[in-house]
């Protein structure tokens, strides 16, 4: 029901809305606390918040869109949350009020004002120069030396939003590792991870451990790629079966701790129990996807593929080069979407001469989907994302499912002998299996020759690496199984 306000009325509240404005703009200029830091530290922290934030149904959320800055025991603390993550980054304090408040503001804004002055300014002059932002009615004010203050909005509703998502202060320490053992086991680990949350219990990274030690896992239940034991300082009564962080956050934590460069990551909880990794001056809050905690993947994984995964019996190892294979792999794929576009082509025509020949859409769709063009060029598509290795003699020679031959290569031991190997996999797959390995070194693929070769996954190691180590990553690929 519209509401009818008086002309005078009107006027009064401007005026009023004005005064309280310009009240706030004379306590600042009369010393209202303020959060001081220095500029270069600000510029890169927006810069590693800058990948925190989430859409949701094609609707950007409020709280991602501010940056709440804060004093935390004699320093400055920052942070934003995408409602699952919270990341923060604590900067020295440059001076601020002992009783200077908390602000919620803008993040784009701020984000502009201070990559405009990095613009303007030499990265030594950002050193030095101290940044104030101080409280508004409709926001926060930020003060550059020599320059206008900048009034920057804070949507409502976030603003008593980050006070409830919890601390990012550690309270229990878990497990901490050094940064390069931890980008390299999450990289690889990544390789093979499910990214679907609509599966939970296998979805993102694992990070299993054993007394000393820890491991990365990542499935999708085709295949399994782990890291291997790594050492580590684990603190056995407080961490469970598992730590489990989803794909998205450990893709979007993986970029943001390389770029600290610190030398130690450190995984632990709040006082409120949410899962917290710190490196550096970075601390993110992690929300953990649900299910199978306490469950090794790799056990489970391999009770799944292998019917006897205690049993011995590896066969002989094919060494062979990786990068020739990912090269023909990339030229299978290729030729793979080559021919799905083609059969998208050949059906979107078929449904436009139904249709302007009188037949109903899904009458015409369901008319185009068996056509045996379509049918046969459907097939080949997926028979080309499809390849079968062979080992003739002393060497290895890869094609596609549907025929096409890719290439062959001399193995890297060149030994004579008997060496099986007859293995159709996903294209795609093996990709990643190959290149989650440095392409100078040599590749070891071995497969078990009991009970069944043709169903037991197949390890890719590094060729230095026995079968059985434990302490170097693997990626174990489950074959294509034709029914």
């Amino acid at each position: 029901m519209p509401i009818e306000v008086s002309a005078d009325t009107l006027d009064y509240l401007l005026t009023e809305g004005k005064r309280a404005d310009h009240m706030v703009d004379a306590l600042v200029e009369m010393g209202e606390p303020g959060l001081r830091v220095y500029a270069s530290e600000l510029v890169d922290a927006l810069r590693h918040l800058d990948k925190v934030g989430i859409t949701q149904k094609g609707r950007v959320l409020a709280h991602p869109m501010c940056v709440h800055v804060a004093l935390n025991e004699g320093a400055v603390m920052v942070r934003r949350s995408d409602l699952r993550v919270q990341a923060a980054v604590r900067l020295r304090d440059a001076g601020s009020d002992a009783d200077a408040p908390a602000v919620t503001v803008d993040f784009a804004g701020l984000r502009a004002v201070m990559t405009d002055l990095a613009k303007e300014r030499k990265r030594a002059e950002l050193a030095g120069l101290v940044i104030t932002i101080q409280p508004a009615a409709t926001g926060a004010r930020v003060t550059v030396p020599d320059q206008e203050r900048t009034t920057l909005p804070s949507p409502v509703q976030a603003r008593d939003y980050f006070g409830a998502v919890g601390t990012t202060e550690i309270a229990t320490r878990m497990v901490q590792m050094s940064t390069r053992d931890w980008v390299a086991g999450m990289t690889h680990a990544l390789t093979a991870a499910y990214d679907d949350v609509t599966l939970p219990t296998i979805e993102g990274v694992a990070i299993e451990h054993e007394r000393d030690r820890v491991r990365f896992v990542g499935t999708d239940r085709h295949r399994l790629a782990t890291s291997g034991w790594i050492p580590a300082t684990v603190d056995e009564g407080d961490l469970p079966g598992m730590i489990r962080i989803g794909y998205q956050h450990a893709r979007a934590m993986l970029a943001r701790i390389k770029a600290t460069k610190a030398p130690v990551v450190t995984i632990g909880r709040n006082v409120s129990g949410a899962l917290l990794v710190n490196a550096g001056h970075l601390t993110v809050m992690v929300q953990e996807p649900r299910g199978m905690n306490g469950v090794s993947y790799v056990d489970n994984w391999t009770r799944f593929t292998d019917p006897a995964p205690d049993a011995d019996g590896y066969g002989e190892p094919i060494v062979f080069e990786p990068a020739p294979i990912l090269e023909w792999l990339e030229k299978a794929a290729q030729w793979a979407s080559e021919i799905e576009q083609e059969a998208r082509d050949t059906r979107c025509r078929l449904v436009r001469e139904l249709r302007e020949a009188g037949h109903t859409a899904r009458h015409a769709e369901r008319e185009a989907d068996q056509d045996p063009t379509v049918k046969r060029l459907d097939t080949t598509a997926r028979e080309a994302r499809q390849v079968d290795l062979r080992v003739w003699g002393t060497q290895l020679v890869v094609r596609t499912v549907a025929g096409e031959w890719l290439g062959d290569l001399d193995l890297a031991d060149g030994a004579e002998g008997e060496r099986w190997l007859d293995l159709r996999v996903r294209a795609s797959y093996l990709a990643d299996g190959l290149a989650s390995f440095p392409t100078s070194h040599t590749i070891r693929l071995t497969g078990r020759s009991v009970p069944d070769p043709s169903t037991a996954p197949w390890m890719i190691t590094d060729s230095g690496v026995a079968p059985e180590a434990q302490d170097r990553p693997r990626y174990l690929l489950a074959p294509v199984i034709l029914r």
